[in-house]
């Protein structure tokens, strides 16, 4: 057995993190980016929620072969892209069909868990073909041999969605994505040990390289927005301040202030200018 299977065997006996009172499941992991049983991996930072947003519904199984009038079993409370997965908290509906899931997924006074896995919906609107020994490089320590092995059997490469438009996610039994998965309470400590023999430190370091870079160029960003709209501010002030003239006699001090009013008037210009 893999240590995939494994940590999917542990998840399995675990506690869900939940909310029974007011039905919610948290720490549901909608999508990862491992290499999929359809061949598929999935960039978890191409996925666009816009859609999704806009009606935060969560069906089951992806509304086929199903008798009940409405597929809708819960609503997504928020959802997360953080460690190229996507990560949501689920609040189950009171209707039959949104209790009976509940159940099945932990929220019952026993705690027990019949189903965990989760799977994502919407059209992929750019993917790119890749050999495996691409996909071997970008997934790193999360390439499955196994499921390589299986899928070479009927395709020499792998589809990498690069840009997929996200309009719902699914409960069902089994899923593409074997990560996609609710977590338990003792997920984190249970399967720690194999995330951190797993881990590659250089391309952390690269993350976290790139992540600085990101911040300080926000802030960058930032600190211009706030110097553009000071500078409006003062603009307005000082054309206020240069129209009124016996305000400025009376201070004794009209030909200097006129002059420094100008001045400031020409810099805020350039600077407006100069930053587009």
């Amino acid at each position: 057995m893999s240590k995939k299977d494994l940590q999917i065997v542990r998840a399995m006996n675990g506690v869900p993190d939940m909310d029974l009172e007011n039905r919610i499941l948290r720490n549901v992991v909608v999508a990862t980016e491992q290499l999929a049983s359809d061949g598929m991996i999935i960039i978890a930072s191409g996925i666009s929620l816009v859609d999704f947003l806009a009606n935060p519904t969560v069906t089951a199984k992806h509304g086929y072969a199903m008798t009940a009038e409405s597929t809708t079993i819960a609503r997504a409370l928020k959802i997360t892209q953080a460690n190229r997965m996507l990560v949501s908290e689920v609040q189950f509906a009171e209707t039959d069909l949104g209790k009976e899931y509940a159940y099945l997924y932990g929220l019952n006074e026993k705690k027990e868990v019949f189903m965990r896995a989760w799977s994502i919906e919407g059209p992929v609107v750019e993917s790119e073909s890749w050999d495996f020994k691409r996909a071997k490089e970008y997934l790193g320590k999360d390439w499955n041999e196994e499921q390589a092995a299986l899928i070479s059997r009927w395709s020499t490469t792998i589809q990498a969605a690069t840009k997929m438009v996200m309009k719902t996610f699914s409960a069902v039994e089994v899923g593409a994505d074997r990560g996609a998965l609710t977590r338990a309470y003792s997920d984190g400590v249970k399967v720690a040990g194999e995330l951190v023999a797993r881990m590659d430190l250089g391309n952390a370091e690269k993350q976290i390289a790139d992540l600085r870079s990101q911040l300080e160029a926000m802030k960058r960003s930032m600190e211009t927005e706030f110097l553009r709209m000071e500078l409006a501010v003062l603009t307005k002030q000082t054309l206020a301040l240069g129209s009124d003239g016996a305000a400025a006699a009376a201070r004794g001090d009209t030909a200097e202030l006129l002059q420094e009013l100008h001045a400031l008037r020409t810099a805020v210009k350039h600077s407006h200018n100069s930053k587009g």
